[in-house]
């Protein structure tokens, strides 16, 4: 097992005040040792992949923040250009009095999105694009209810925390945040046994449950799926190219191209959470160009913002224009929509 850093009485007592100051349900801390050793550590400073605490020591991040930091922390690039903003416009009300920073950031994410022709709504963090795309598609279908997969994590407001799957999360918040949602098994990577026609054993099909909730082959999930598409009021399948929360998942080659003919064939949309895998996290530029599939609608965010909060819905002009076109009070928006 990994050793953790032992702590000084610094970040001890660093700890112990915030024990005193936050919830109790948002940073894990273990003080007493009763893992492998004091956790976490408290951070001072950074530079690159290398990460130091408030009692001298350095570590390497081996985790670019949760996928935020493409470029390592404080990369020049990013630092130049957030000092060189700072000194010009630090706020702009986004929905309102647009900034010129943000018209030129919508253009430069247009020539890398899948579609001819785009549009975004921007926001702060994944569960803001993750909304935004769920109301997006209620707008272009006139439905309102999903499908997703088991395993799942969409973020946790209550929007979102409805496609999340996690039952932990849930505590406190059931039955309101169950709603309207159907999660399917998620699928098992296809092996020579499955090709040959010889099915899995329990014991196999155990092993290959690596993360949260449940599994099964790809054709009885994509059977299970054709079956809660049939009634024809499913919005959209929302899934994530790459389950991270999930136990790191990755679906199975051909699968997406199935989901996608289901969804065509009964009027749902294909919702893809990049936020996790986007911005060239798994050798393309969306993980979903490895399976060829072009979504209807896909939220990002994380490394989109270089370190600070920026999220994004982004869509086809098909589906996208079914907003309508504002007439003084936008129907989904925020104080820092679009921040210069």
């Amino acid at each position: 097992m990994t050793q953790r850093p032992k702590r000084s009485s610094r970040g001890q007592r660093l700890l112990q005040r915030l024990t005193e100051l936050e919830s109790r349900d948002t940073t894990y801390i273990d003080c007493d040792n009763t893992t492998d050793g004091p956790w976490p550590i408290v951070m001072r400073k950074a530079k690159g992949l290398r990460v130091g605490d408030t009692d001298g020591k350095t570590y390497l991040d081996m985790t670019a923040c949760f996928g935020v930091l493409a470029l390592g922390h404080r990369h020049t690039s990013a630092t130049t250009a957030l000092r060189k903003q700072a000194s010009r416009l630090i706020h702009g009300m986004g929905d309102v009095h647009p900034s010129e920073t943000k018209i030129e950031l919508l253009k430069n994410l247009a020539t890398v999105l899948p579609w001819a022709s785009s549009r975004c709504v921007l926001g702060l963090s994944g569960a803001d694009a993750i909304e935004a795309c769920l109301k997006s598609a209620m707008l272009a279908t006139g439905r309102h209810r999903f499908v997703a997969f088991s395993g799942s994590y969409h973020g946790l407001s209550f929007g979102a925390l409805r496609l999340t799957e996690r039952r932990d999360f849930h505590d406190g918040f059931a039955p309101w945040s169950r709603h309207d949602v159907a999660f399917m098994p998620f699928p098992l990577v296809h092996d020579p046994k499955q090709v040959s026609g010889a099915p899995l054993t329990a014991s196999e099909l155990q092993d290959a449950d690596r993360g949260e909730g449940e599994v099964a082959p790809a054709d009885v999930v994509l059977a299970q799926l054709a079956s809660a598409l049939a009634a024809r009021d499913v919005a959209a399948v929302v899934f994530e190219p790459v389950q991270g929360r999930g136990g790191e998942r990755v679906l199975p080659a051909g699968f997406l191209n199935e989901v996608q003919s289901l969804c065509a064939s009964h009027g749902t949309l294909l919702i893809a959470d990049e936020i996790y895998t986007g911005f060239g996290r798994t050798g393309r530029y969306f993980a979903c160009e490895h399976h060829g599939v072009v979504p209807d609608l896909m939220a990002l965010g994380k490394a989109l913002g270089g370190g600070l909060p920026l999220s994004a819905c982004t869509g086809g002009a098909s589906v996208m224009d079914h907003w309508p076109r504002s007439q003084g009070e936008a129907r989904h928006t925020q104080t820092f929509l679009g921040h210069p």
